[in-house]
């Protein structure tokens, strides 16, 4: 499944974090503005939705995660994972 994914377990954890607490929620919003949303197992195109986000907010997410690395353990995309999102999207646009 998606958890053997690097770039989506990183996506999936960074969308768990955003939803956790309201705080999170709303500093997301205050520097990304738009929701991230989350992916959802029996649906194949919320993960097409949310990758779509990332990539369109790229610059905004790179630099949230930046600022709150500690608090996502690591769980921040690589360039590699960037790349593998891309591809990934690709994949899913025929569906």
């Amino acid at each position: 499944g998606w958890q053997g994914i690097p770039a989506l377990a990183k996506l999936h954890a960074l969308a768990i974090y955003i939803r956790c607490s309201a705080l999170h929620n709303d500093q997301w919003y205050d520097a990304v503005g738009k929701q991230l949303g989350i992916d959802n197992i029996t649906r194949w195109s919320s993960w097409h939705r949310v990758i779509t986000i990332a990539l369109k907010k790229k610059p905004q997410i790179i630099q949230f995660t930046a600022e709150y690395d500690s608090d996502l353990k690591g769980n921040t995309c690589s360039s590699r994972d960037w790349e593998m999102l891309k591809r990934t999207l690709e994949f899913l646009q025929p569906f």
